[in-house]
This record gives C-alpha cells, sequence and structure tokens, in this order.
C-alpha cells in the first residue's frame, strides 16, 4: 500500500467530509518524508501512533504488517472511525500525553508523532518525556514539527519551546497560544533534553521538520 492509496481509504471511512477538503491536502507536506523512515524499519514490530489524525500512517502501517496502536485524547469517532479500526486491526487507546504519563511497560519498538509538538502548548518538554515512557529502551521516535523558518508571515506566540508555560490540571488554554512552531535549533534543543541521538532534517519542498530520536537518556 502507497501513502496514496492509505489516503483513499482514510477518506472512504472519514466520519466527515473535512479529510477529503482540507486535511489530506496538509498530509502531503510531511506523510512521505515520514513514511519514507518507517518503512526503513522491519515489518513485525509493535508501533505507538500519537495523535494520529485521521488515521493515513496507521493505515499504511499496519498494511506493512507493523502491529499498530494509536492514541489519542479525543475519542474514537472524532477524526478515525470505529470502523477503520475493525478494518484494519488498529488499537485505539485514549490518552492525553500532554497531561500524564501513560501506565509504564507499553515498550513500543517504534512511536510515531507527526504534527503533535506545534499543538503541546502546555509544556512540550513534559510531554516528550511521557512520550519517552512509552518506548522500549532501545526503540525509535520518528515525529516533526513546522519550521519556523518557512512561515515569516505568522507570528507564533510561542517560538520556543522553553517559553511555553506549564500546564496544569483545569487551566483553561488561552487563543494566543494556538500556534506554537520550531526553529531546528529549538527542536534539537527540545528532544536533547530526553534521547541522546537526535537528527533533524527538512525535506526538500517541505515546511515540516523532521526528527529520529534513539537512546532515551
Amino acid at each position: 500500500m502507497t501513502i496514496e492509496q492509505a489516503q483513499d481509504f482514510v477518506e472512504r471511512m472519514a466520519p466527515n467530509p473535512y479529510y477529503r477538503d482540507h486535511y489530506r491536502g496538509y498530509e502531503a507536506d510531511y506523510l512521505q518524508g515520514v513514511a519514507d523512515v518507517v518503512s526503513e524499519q522491519p515489518p513485525g514490530l509493535r508501533v505507538l501512533e500519537i495523535g494520529p489524525g485521521w488515521g493515513t500512517l496507521a493505515v499504511w502501517m499496519a498494511a506493512r504488517g507493523y502491529d499498530v496502536t494509536v492514541m489519542d485524547y479525543l475519542p474514537v469517532g472524532t477524526f478515525i472511525s470505529p470502523a477503520l479500526l475493525d478494518e484494519t486491526g488498529i488499537q485505539y487507546e485514549q490518552w492525553a500525553i500532554d497531561q500524564s504519563a501513560p501506565p509504564p511497560g507499553l515498550g513500543y519498538e517504534l512511536v510515531v508523532m507527526t504534527q503533535v509538538l506545534p499543538h503541546l502548548k502546555w509544556s512540550p518538554a513534559d510531554a516528550v518525556r511521557n512520550v519517552a515512557s512509552t518506548m522500549h529502551q532501545d526503540g525509535l521516535l520518528v515525529t516533526s514539527a513546522l519550521d519556523a523558518e518557512c512561515y515569516p508571515h505568522i507570528h507564533p506566540a510561542y517560538s520556543h519551546w522553553r517559553d511555553v508555560p506549564q500546564w496544569s490540571p483545569g487551566a483553561t488554554p488561552a487563543p494566543q497560544l494556538e500556534v506554537c512552531m520550531y526553529t531546528r535549533e529549538d527542536l534539537s534543543d527540545l528532544l536533547s533534553q530526553v534521547w541522546t541521538a537526535v537528527r533533524i532534517w527538512r525535506p526538500e519542498g517541505s515546511t515540516t521538520l523532521l526528527a529520529t530520536c534513539m537512546g532515551v537518556a
């Protein structure tokens, strides 16, 4: 299955037309680059995708023979339909990774988290530590974030992760926290707090930074 075929499948299963009309076009900026990295990993791995959106990458990974679980703070049916899960065998866990760490011992060998970091408006440092807690000690994280250098006309409320306020239970998100982008340096600074081997690059023609992380510190 190609990424485009996975998109076709998700479009048929999507609970509303937003995927077809808007979201599918956004995926073109980053999904193939992520898929190229993931395809280097052997089939059969236990994979966790955090913030799967409408499920395109999860569907593609399941078709490649990975044992796929997705994790989102929203209930099933908001984006990913129950029918998609039934047909693909993908497992769904509802959890807010930026609020607390999941139960210990999950031990996923591959964790994928695309375009989630820009939405972690309440302490991304805590969130990435929670992500690390889901991984096997020799596991690989593949993640992505919007490259601030590609959006000079947009002024994010916080472009440096250290400036993002700490989340606290019961806090109400403020509108000015809706945009958080990353430079390569800031993304490296954030991820290197948790992983000892971090690689960051931007695929040609993309506006998204990709990163791979190994070696939980």
